[in-house]
């Protein structure tokens, strides 16, 4: 009997392939949103992480004006102290840079080479590695602006912690081209260069922390504090802006796309259940008629229309992942008006897409759930009449 049912649907494809191509459709763009704005944080966080690490060290002083003016031009000098732990130290300042009649007003960030070495191997780079003193790195961006090519002298005139003017020569090593909007922009210098431009002796505008051990760190950076008078804090670049702002649009923007797409998913499959229950009344009366319980009904019913969500469903996020796999896996370029964004915003100038299984598997779940609470209501309802009333064949 329930055989024989489930057959009748299934030779009926007007009634099935509506909830099938509904279901493809909401999986479909589900997953390609989802991966889309994932694609956005994930570019987010490597770029951020080369720049500020898994955890940052900064003074409590540094992060209150931080709080005022999110912007490079704040300076605090931190001793760094820690030799005995995973920690980079970073100093960043603004500085004019002058070649011929070319001028551009940028950000210099001084890593220690070592570090610098390791962001290189990270981007496509043309040039020599940082080995005298006065050797400058310039993003691709800045060195067009600029005109300016490799082992070219360039002036860089910045203010020290006095506000008197310091403007030295220094020498192209190379040409750094990443692909962002951030490390395309800015120069690279050795840290003690970046020190003594800006009058920091020893100092740092942050500390950079690769490492997860973040208890031994904190023990190591509170007892630093005590001993120096000096009050730090640990702090996550997730707490810094303009990261805390974007990942609250971008999360936001994609709990609005799940809601929208889950809300008309259901609402669609309560519309076609309706519909396909309705047509389906002669065959559900004769059930009945031949003893089935309103339970087995239910059930037969549910299997019957959650056999077709699911080839929907699934079918929907395959060619989601082909797609993502395929034509779109190049990328979505943000446009050269984004490309020469702010440069306290470090992302890729071509988002891909990011492709997560477990995210996949949940979303399938819930939009599974969603759309069996959609078969529930009408069936329900329907099953609450007189099993009389639907006997009479449909016109």
């Amino acid at each position: 009997m329930k055989s024989l049912f489930l057959r009748a649907q299934l030779r009926a494809l007007s009634r099935c392939l509506p909830i099938i191509l509904s279901s493809f459709f909401c999986a479909l763009l589900l997953g390609i949103g989802v991966a889309w704005i994932d694609g956005i944080h994930a570019s987010i966080t490597d770029s951020t992480q080369l720049l500020h690490g898994k955890q940052r060290i900064v003074s409590t002083a540094y992060h209150k004006k931080e709080r005022l003016l999110p912007i490079v031009e704040n300076i605090a000098p931190l001793t760094p102290g820690f030799s005995n732990l995973p920690i980079t130290a970073k100093l960043q300042f603004l500085a004019q840079l002058e070649y011929q009649s070319q001028q551009h007003k940028t950000s210099i960030i001084g890593f220690p080479t070592t570090y610098i070495n390791r962001i290189l191997k990270n981007f496509q780079y043309t040039g020599k590695t940082l080995q005298n003193p006065k050797d400058i790195i310039l993003g691709k961006h800045l060195a067009q602006k600029l005109d300016i090519s490799i082992d070219d002298n360039i002036i860089m005139t910045t203010q020290t912690q006095d506000l008197s003017p310091s403007a030295h020569t220094f020498t192209v090593a190379g040409i750094l081209t990443s692909q962002n909007t951030f490390f395309d922009q800015i120069a690279l210098v050795d840290i003690s260069d970046a020190q003594w431009m800006t009058d920091i002796e020893d100092g740092a505008t942050e500390l950079l922390l690769f490492d997860d051990n973040i208890a031994k760190i904190s023990q190591s950076v509170q007892k630093w504090s005590t001993d120096h008078d000096y009050p730090l804090m640990i702090q996550s670049w997730k707490d810094k802006e303009p990261y805390v702002s974007i990942r609250t649009i971008t999360n936001t923007i994609n709990r609005g796309m799940l809601c929208f797409i889950i809300l008309c998913a259901t609402l669609t499959i309560i519309n076609i259940s309706m519909i396909n229950t309705n047509r389906s009344k002669h065959d559900i009366g004769l059930l009945r008629a031949l003893g089935a319980s309103q339970r087995e009904v239910f059930f037969i019913m549910m299997a019957n229309t959650g056999i077709f969500i699911l080839i929907g469903i699934t079918s929907g996020f395959l060619v989601a992942h082909i797609a993502l796999s395929t034509f779109l896996a190049e990328g979505f370029p943000l446009g050269e008006s984004l490309s020469n964004a702010a440069q306290t915003l470090p992302m890729a100038e071509n988002i891909l897409p990011h492709k997560d299984w477990k995210r996949t598997v949940s979303l399938f779940l819930l939009l599974f759930f969603a759309s069996i609470i959609g078969i529930i209501f009408p069936l329900y309802r329907f099953l609450q009449k007189d099993p009389i009333h639907t006997l009479q064949k449909p016109s």
